[in-house]
């Protein structure tokens, strides 16, 4: 049952087992659960709350300023500025500056950059696209490696990069009109 293992770094809290073991200098960093931030030496500025989460060797080369909330969450993360909440989002993510939120939301990404992927599942299938946004449930399932894609909407799936799509290409999650104005009063076109 340790946690926080031999160190000469400062303001750390390390609560459960394994937690923070292997942390030497790395200093501000709060990591609760068991084996959160488990492999992590020298990072700074990081808060971990999960079984697992944010367990990756992180030196100050890298991983700095990161957070994961959840189960697994940003597990093997080695970039810096991550945000990573919920059970296993962001697992893989070795890249910079990713947001991930919700139940394996950027679960493959691997060194893909400044994704933002809103929604259970989304960002499903990037392992190295960047400059992403994806928000609803399984938003952008079909691609690996797209750059400056935009999905909103449940099943929104834009399949090239630089590509927009609103809603998705089910009978349930498809968009049949869309408006954009201001003061519009009903949902019925005007001449």
């Amino acid at each position: 049952n340790l946690a926080g293992g031999a160190t000469t770094a400062d303001q750390n809290t390390f609560v459960g087992s394994s937690a923070g073991i292997l942390n030497t200098t790395g200093n501000t960093n709060t990591a609760v659960g068991y084996s959160a931030y488990a492999h992590a030496t020298t990072a700074l500025n990081n808060t971990v709350v999960g079984w697992g989460a944010l367990n990756a060797a992180m030196t100050t080369t890298g991983g700095n300023d990161n957070a994961a909330f959840g189960y697994d969450a940003g597990n093997a993360m080695t970039g810096a500025g991550g945000s990573f909440f919920g059970s296993q989002a962001g697992r893989v993510s070795t890249g910079i500056g990713d947001t991930f939120l919700g139940y394996t939301s950027g679960f493959a990404n691997t060194s893909g950059t400044y994704n933002t992927c809103v929604g259970d599942q989304s960002c499903g299938t990037n392992t190295t696209g960047s400059y992403n946004t994806y928000i609803g449930f399984y938003s952008q399932t079909s691609s690996t490696s797209q750059v400056g894609g935009i999905g909103l909407g449940a099943y929104a799936d834009p399949t090239a990069s630089h590509q927009a799509v609103m809603g998705g290409d089910n009978a349930s999650t498809y968009i049949d009109n869309f408006y954009v104005g201001r003061g519009k009063a009903s949902a019925t076109p005007q001449a």
